[in-house]
């Protein structure tokens, strides 16, 4: 007797369609939040990690132009495969499994490559149409990311690499996109202020900043990732220009808001599947988060392409080198540059960045061993690493903020002791030469919040442009110090 072909149906609304199984490797629940790959198709519904491989998930809803419902409970993802293909197909709800019989199979005569359906069966007597899937013309669709060749690269480099320097990344929203860059790559992380109009403000430039002297264009980039930008939630108050500098030539990206500091090792990045489009050059790899969406790691010197630097820049090349005077004093200057993460404690204040470890989201919820000090949130597990939790304001005798199930955890090290210090937010990156700063008088300071000022190492005046930022400038083992002889 023939063996009969074996189908999985599913359906979308009330439409059903069905599967060989041949191509179905699984079926899974759809991830709590899935990772946004910017430029792609509107019918790309995410990534997601599935045991360490990262899956493209298509809406086949967009792709049929059926309305989308309410409920989401009963979703699914087929993981579908050929050779080293691997796709996810999202429907509403599963249906069955069943064998293909002669009489109720009718395939269509004039089935492409392009066609999405290639037959139906014909069941219940006419009661009941099962659209069939033409699985191979899915993984044609214009702009469906491709795995096979990274899986292969992929493989490849597992074999030879060897886990090297830990690293440390900026994680920044574009859009619903988690992505990152390397804080060796960042030249400083600003708050938006005035953006000036020019005439070089071409599609996705905004206008330009002065830095310093420097005239920087700045880019908006969830517009320039392809995102309706009138679609976004965007505040504005968490809005921060990342400044970089190719070939050169100092460019703003204009994020939605800046996250979070991320340790990685190059080795454990994962290759994930990339769109048909020049720009997908720019992805690094997927940084595996497990408390949020994948982080999508950029490689700065390829965001933008040399056609679009000259677009910037012919013309008026010198408007994006700093002024004569401006060069004189770098001429000059002694010291190296330093750089400084700023935050707020009601107040502003920084601390040198080689000094932080991680930024974290504050979490959810920590161990509260008992007998622990009142300024002591409680004890945090990262990763399989203790954390003590300090609440600043409670340490400083600062009243608690509303929200105070919010702000950001500054984790810090001292001896084989870490720390985490909560703060109300982190502001931005802020790298100054010594010649660029001016110390202020300690009168100036002295007077802070109880024991604050002790835990003060300096306070500077830097050049912001036209105006000056005035900074306090936090010694982290003066705080590790007076927790841990508090806690004796």
């Amino acid at each position: 007797m023939e063996k009969k072909e074996i189908f999985g149906s599913f359906f979308l609304n009330d439409s059903e369609f069905a599967i060989s199984v041949q191509y179905v490797q699984e079926v899974v629940v759809p991830p709590m939040v899935y990772a946004q790959l910017p430029l792609s198709p509107v019918y790309l519904k995410g990534l997601f990690n599935l045991r360490g491989t990262v899956i493209p998930v298509v809406d086949l809803k967009s792709i049929f132009k059926l309305a989308e419902t309410q409920s989401t409970e009963d979703q699914r993802i087929a993981i579908v495969e050929i050779g080293q293909y691997r796709l996810g197909l999202l429907f509403d709800k599963t249906c069955e499994i069943f064998r293909s019989h002669d009489d109720e199979k009718n395939d269509f005569e004039d089935v492409t490559e392009e066609k999405l359906i290639c037959g139906v069966f014909n069941k219940n007597n006419g009661q009941r149409i099962v659209q069939i899937l033409n699985i191979p013309a899915i993984l044609k669709l214009q702009n469906i990311p491709q795995q096979a060749e990274l899986d292969a690269r992929q493989n490849q480099e597992s074999r030879t690499r060897k886990r090297g320097l830990q690293k440390k990344c900026i994680s920044l929203h574009i859009g619903p996109s988690r992505c990152a860059l390397g804080i060796q790559d960042i030249q400083e992380i600003r708050r938006v202020e005035k953006i000036q109009n020019s005439v070089l403000a071409i599609d996705y430039c905004l206008g330009i900043i002065d830095i310093r002297g420097s005239t920087v264009p700045v880019i908006d980039c969830a517009g320039f990732f392809g995102y309706p930008t009138e679609n976004l939630n965007r505040q504005k108050d968490d809005q921060r220009i990342v400044v970089l500098k190719i070939d050169g030539v100092y460019f703003g990206l204009l994020v939605d808001a800046v996250d979070s500091i991320v340790s990685y090792f190059p080795d454990e990045l994962v290759n994930f599947p990339v769109i048909n489009n020049p720009r997908s050059e720019m992805f690094v790899g997927c940084i595996l988060a497990s408390d949020k969406a994948e982080i999508l790691l950029l490689n700065p010197h390829k965001i933008l392409h040399n056609d679009e630097i000259k677009a910037l820049t012919h013309g008026h090349s010198q408007l994006y080198k700093a002024n004569e005077s401006e060069k004189n004093t770098k001429k000059v200057r002694a010291g190296a540059k330093k750089t400084y993460i700023s935050f707020s404690i009601k107040d502003t204040y920084a601390v040198g960045i080689e000094d932080i470890r991680e930024i974290i989201d504050m979490p959810e919820s920590l161990m509260h061993p008992p007998g622990l000090p009142a300024h002591f949130k409680g004890i945090l597990n990262l990763r399989g690493e203790l954390v003590t939790v300090i609440d600043a304001r409670a340490m400083y005798s600062i009243p608690a903020r509303a929200d105070d199930g919010k702000g950001k955890v500054l984790i810090f090290k001292k001896g084989s002791d870490l720390f985490g210090l909560v703060v109300d937010s982190v502001e931005g990156i802020q790298s100054f030469h010594e010649n660029d700063r001016t110390k202020l008088p300690e009168t100036m300071f002295v007077n802070t919040s109880f024991g604050l000022n002790s835990d003060i190492q300096e306070a500077v005046s830097i050049s912001n442009g036209t105006t000056r930022v005035n900074l306090l400038i936090l010694n982290m083992k003066s705080i590790a110090e007076r927790v841990q002889n508090r806690a004796a």
